[in-house]
């Protein structure tokens, strides 16, 4: 098993940003075919800024928690 990070194992234990927003103003999809790793973005705008985002994603610890990690807005 991959040694993993302090931090990618707190963002794996304690997603940030999770989930999906009800009518998003913008929405991503991707997924990489050759291992199955899923994500889902989902953005709220006002004004030309993102306001809130939230992302759903299936794979791998390590891709999970380096998705759309970051708690800033």
């Amino acid at each position: 098993m991959p040694a993993y990070s302090t931090t990618v194992l707190d963002h794996f234990q304690n997603p940030r940003n999770l989930g999906e927003i009800d009518l998003p103003d913008a929405v991503a999809e991707v997924e990489n075919p050759a291992c199955g790793d899923r994500a889902r973005l989902s953005l709220r705008i006002v004004d030309g800024r993102i306001t809130e985002a939230r992302f759903l994603a299936e794979g791998c610890p390590d891709r999970k928690s380096t998705r759309l990690n970051s708690s800033h807005a």
